[in-house]
């Protein structure tokens, strides 16, 4: 192909209109508008790759068509063609004949040259009866028209007319008596003796008149015939003869045919035959090819003897394949592997360097170069684990590096240890994976876990004692490197001689991240990120993106039309008492839960977006805070608590009289001295369902009437299928070796001991630039005595806020209604590419977080290269599963009634309503009833009162989006729950419901060990280039909060950036943080708890 495509051009434009039809002809694309196939094709022409470079890129890597599969090359052809044919149009004269000889075409490659066809010419190019003669006196149809010489010295530069008289003479024939039979020679182009057969001569079978006719049926009558690219051809295939000959007679002397080709004389460039495009497909591919023989191959010269074989009875000769043999123990001579391809060889010399040989000027005779590429597949590779050849023939261990490094002494290990000396001495590296002497580096305990090591598993960790074994402690301000610490012996005789309870300590059960060090890449470099998802969770990350200088540039996609996810407020203005007031009214979440260190992160970001001012704070001593309420059997009961204005013999004289006369609690207070006295045993299982952890702990009553409540208030979740472990992890790990859960509980109260989530504070180190601790007690100061928090014109005044902010700055670019269609990673650059469709172009990232729903994450990776090598194929699977998609509905439903009604309701955030409850006193499938005014004060200008009623959660599971109701029948439903439950039969003022599809993601059993399969696979398929975000990924909660803080760790630690133990609370100081794996995948701490102590508290 002599055209260059160039992108922008018309031509371009053109090849994306014709490409489309054609791919579905294919049957590679449905409906034609894959725009990353056809740009991705489009790229490849601009990048100058030939027809078989293009076709073993489709077939092998887009889509894994796999072997013997020709409809990649079948296209690749056509392309070619289509080229030709609209540069033809667009830059003048129609489109060519296929047949037309004087077309302007490429020198073709070599599957050109094999696969090309005879094509007969008309008589009017006197292909029937042209004689061979090629001399001055050939006859011509008419005096006018030049020589055959003559013809060819047209165009030419000076001093090639010569050698092509030369050749006219060596080639004419007419004083031959032979001349006669030449002119009936049969189509195929062959000599007399071929007896018709189409016996191809060319070096790489071609097809056609002879040696010298470049792969193609060439008429060789008058000179006038050949066109300027059939000349060349012709001078390129004699140019590869005199080099054949070259190597077969070492004193020959080769004509002047192109200077270049000199070996001694100045070098001008390349010969034309170099510049003949080579065929660079995979070796398996090469190796077929050069094995493969057939009728075509047939050479009439050498007795018949197919091409494709070599006569080894006389092997003092040169390889025909000569630097490219891929035959190991091939007998015959090959050129120095160092030397420029087709130096001449001395068949008869030897040299002693074999094929290690590294002269360049080296003449003997050297073995086959397939010699060296075995020894080299046998031979590690030095630059092993950094090796960035993706062509190296060298030897890469297929086990990753044993993170005990090359001294490691578990036997048996199955991992890759380097025998690599190290450079350093002494070597103060504890991570270091190359081989050390005796005493060069420091004595380390060894990181892998072994059966007979003495020391548990991480998952089989449990509450120990002084007496039965060490004990491990995540203490802040320790600087060794060690992970176990000494707990201080307590000596109170309260807990030892009347209790005999010995302190307890909590460590992570699940780690959801291992050390991989050859996925570590912690780029820290200038970089493009994406977002994926407009939620809180992904603006949060967007926004924590734009404090990073090293990001350049950062794309937020949203598949709807309005970014802030579930967060939204709608602001209603009525008349009360003759003035006009306004009612915020909530569609998703309402107030955000006050607990540390949870909040700070949110905090931290709302300060920065000027919003302090604007947060609405409900104390705990509020009857928001304090008046909680479950429906059961048909009244609410107060859950038992102490108020404010009581004194504390009132608190628990009611305390006692709720307990000794409501239903709700029968049992409950022998079923919670039981487990004092005489505990359950564990289940032996790494994670249950929540109702069997309570029931078998406390009781099946307080897991029915009370637990099943609260989960469907927060999670609008099943108990029977929660997950403990996730949602409960602090509890259920106090009942560690059959213990009580409550004694543990009395024993961390007594001695101020609490247990915080690592990821939280990993998360106010995340900040950028990084605060100091009296920045985070400052925060904290705001909400001191909080119960929960919102802002005053609704919760989405926070997503507002950001995206504001984002939009400010020229970096940032937020796209919505953007449907991604497709997402690939290019296996060379490990960007990841993004594909909108509707022929947008293509977005190219160095980073992604991904906040989305898995499987629409698995949606966006086409699954027609489900068959190509880089096929994301495990996180495919993990995305897809069934468990990690389950998510309930919920329908809310915000009613509002005149002030002047004067309703009856009880002071009180709300109440729930347990799976206990008969189904005549809730056949709407309620979760609860929210008391509006007490959540939102400060909020509403109005007095008018306003209620919330949740519908369904799991109660929905299994219906279709048909059988959920509409708006009249929310409101109708809402309204029924409000007049049995309360006792109110007026009509509202008015009504608004919003139905959220699959809004709350159901942590089931099990979720943290899928979890850590899903982020294990995601970082080994993208390279640590994909990190995943938000709900849907959570490890112990899926509120706001929980959200906040996923997209500060995703948008620094998850691009790259590295945790220090300089500044602030830092617990994981204890442990081997450096080898934390953090970036790409779920980011969360490999230990999940950390135990702080009243002194530690005192530092936020």
């Amino acid at each position: 192909m002599t055209t260059m495509v160039i992108a922008g051009t018309p031509l371009a434009e053109a090849l994306a209109n014709v490409i489309p039809p054609k791919l579905v002809e294919m049957g590679w694309s449905s409906d034609g508008d894959d725009s990353a196939l056809i740009d991705y094709v489009i790229l490849m022409l601009v990048n100058g790759k030939t027809q078989e470079q293009i076709a073993n890129d489709l077939s092998n890597d887009l889509l894994g068509l796999g072997e013997g599969d020709t409809q990649a090359l079948e296209f690749s052809r056509w392309l070619f063609e289509q080229v030709e044919i609209l540069n033809q149009q667009i830059n003048g004269g129609g489109a060519p004949t296929l047949n037309d000889p004087t077309s302007a075409q490429a020198i073709p490659s070599f599957a050109d040259q094999e696969n090309a066809i005879p094509q007969p010419t008309g008589p009017e190019n006197g292909a029937q009866d042209a004689d061979m003669a090629m001399g001055d006196d050939t006859a011509s149809a008419g005096d006018s028209i030049p020589t055959g010489p003559k013809a060819m010295r047209n165009g030419r530069p000076a001093g090639r007319g010569r050698m092509l008289n030369q050749i006219n003479r060596a080639m004419d024939r007419g004083d031959r008596g032979d001349s006669a039979l030449h002119r009936v020679r049969g189509p195929g182009g062959g000599r007399i003796n071929a007896h018709g057969q189409n016996n191809g001569k060319g070096r790489y079978n071609q097809n056609g008149g002879g040696r010298m006719q470049g792969g193609r049926q060439m008429n060789m009558g008058p000179m006038t015939n050949m066109s300027p690219n059939d000349q060349m051809q012709l001078m390129s295939l004699l140019e590869e003869q005199a080099r054949m000959m070259a190597q077969f007679m070492p004193n020959f002397v080769s004509p002047a045919i192109n200077p270049a080709f000199q070996q001694n004389g100045p070098q001008q460039g390349r010969s034309l035959f170099d510049r003949v495009e080579r065929q660079h497909g995979h070796r398996q591919h090469r190796h077929q090819r050069n094995n493969r023989t057939n009728d075509q191959d047939n050479d009439t010269d050498m007795d018949m003897k197919p091409q494709g074989e070599q006569d080894e009875s006389n092997t003092d000769t040169v390889c025909r394949f000569n630097l490219r043999c891929s035959r190991k123990d091939c007998p015959f001579a090959h050129q120095s592997p160092a030397a420029p391809e087709g130096s001449p060889v001395d068949v008869s010399d030897h040299c002693s360097y074999g094929a290690a040989c590294k002269n360049r000027k080296c003449t003997g005779r050297h073995p086959s170069p397939a010699v060296k590429s075995a020894h080299q597949a046998e031979e590690m590779c030095r630059f092993f684990p950094n090796c960035a050849n993706p062509h190296c023939h060298f030897k890469h261990p297929s086990m990753p590096l044993c993170r005990n490094g090359a001294d490691c002494t578990v036997e048996g290990c199955k991992f890759t240890h380097l025998q690599t000396a190290c450079k350093f001495n002494p070597c103060l590296n504890p991570s270091c994976p190359y081989k050390h002497a005796e005493g060069q580096k420091g004595a380390f305990s060894d990181k892998v876990w072994t059966p007979n090591s003495g020391k548990p598993h991480v998952s089989e960790r449990k509450f120990v004692t002084d007496e039965d074994g060490a004990e491990e402690l995540i203490k802040p301000g320790t600087t060794d490197g060690s992970q176990s610490q000494e707990i201080p012996r307590i000596t109170l005789d309260f807990y030892w001689i009347v209790r005999g309870i010995p302190p307890r300590i909590i460590v992570a059960r699940a780690p959801l991240v291992r050390s991989r060090h050859e996925y570590r890449s912690l780029s820290t470099g200038p970089y493009d990120a994406a977002v994926i998802g407009g939620g809180i969770t992904g603006l949060t990350a967007a926004y924590r993106l734009l404090q990073d200088h090293n990001c350049e540039k950062i794309t937020l996609y949203e598949s709807k039309d309005r970014v802030g996810g579930w967060m939204q407020s709608d602001t209603v203005m009525v008349e009360s008492g003759g003035e006009l007031g306004k009612l915020v009214l909530e569609r998703g979440p309402r107030t955000l839960r006050a607990g540390f260190p949870t909040c700070l992160p949110l905090l931290d970001m709302m300060s920065e977006l000027d919003l302090l001012n604007d947060v609405v704070v409900t104390k705990k001593s509020s009857p928001a805070a304090t008046n909680r309420y479950i429906y059961y059997p048909d009244h609410l009961v107060r859950i038992p608590q102490p108020r404010p204005d009581s004194s504390w013999y009132g608190n628990i004289s009611e305390a006692w009289k709720t307990v000794a006369t409501e239903p709700l609690f029968d049992g409950i207070l022998k079923n919670l001295w039981g487990e004092l006295t005489n505990p359950a045993p564990e289940s032996g299982q790494p994670d249950e369902s929540i109702a069997d952890f309570i029931s078998r702990r406390f009781g099946s009553q307080v897991a029915d009437n009370m637990v099943s409540a609260v989960m469907g208030g927060i999670f609008a979740g099943d108990i029977n299928r929660l997950s403990a472990q996730t949602l409960m992890g602090p509890l259920r790990n106090r009942e560690s070796g059959g213990e009580s859960v409550l004694k543990n509980m009395l024993i961390d109260m007594l001695h101020r001991r609490s247990y915080w989530k690592m990821d939280d504070l990993l998360a106010l180190q995340a900040g950028r630039p990084r605060k100091d601790l009296d920045y985070w007690r400052a925060l904290k100061a705001l909400l001191n005595g909080a119960s929960v928090f919102s802002l005053k014109e609704g919760l989405e005044q926070l997503p507002r806020a950001i995206t504001k902010r984002l939009l400010e700055s020229k970096k940032v670019e937020i796209l919505t209604s953007a449907n991604i269609r497709c997402m690939l990673q290019n296996p060379s650059t490990l960007d990841i590419m993004l594909d909108l469709g509707s022929k947008q172009k293509v977005r190219v990232h160095n980073r992604v977080i991904a906040t989305v729903k898995p499987k629409h994450i698995a949606d966006m990776i086409p699954s027609r290269t489900a068959r190509s090598r880089f096929y994301p194929a495990q996180s495919v699977q993990h995305l897809r599963a069934d468990e990690n998609n389950y998510a309930v509905t919920v329908m809310v439903v915000n009613l509002y009634y005149k002030a002047e009604h004067k309703l009856d309701i009880p002071r009180g955030f709300g109440y729930l309503i347990p799976r206990t409850v008969p189904f005549d006193q809730n056949p709407e499938l309620a979760l609860g009833v929210i008391f509006g005014n007490e959540t939102s004060a400060g909020q509403d200008t109005a007095q008018n009162v306003k209620l919330t009623v949740m519908l369904g959660g799991h109660w929905w599971d299994g219906m279709s989006k048909s059988d959920l109701p509409d708006h009249d029948q929310a409101c109708k439903l809402a309204r029924a729950v409000i007049a049995r439950h309360l006792k109110i039969a007026v009509e509202p003022l008015d009504a608004k419901s919003y139905l959220h599809v699959d809004a709350i993601p159901q942590y089931t059993v099990g979720h943290l060990e899928r979890m850590n399969d899903l982020s294990q696979a995601v970082r080994e398929d993208f390279q640590n280039r994909l990190t995943l975000a938000g709900s849907w990924y959570g490890t112990s909660g899926n509120g706001v909060l929980d959200c906040v803080r996923q997209g500060y760790l995703a948008a620094t630690y998850g691009v790259g950036q590295t945790l220090s133990a300089d500044l602030g609370l830092t617990p994981w100081r204890g442990y081997d943080y450096q080898s934390w794996d953090l970036e790409g995948g779920i980011v969360t701490s490999p230990v999940r708890f950390a135990e702080i102590h009243s002194s530690d508290r005192k530092l936020l």
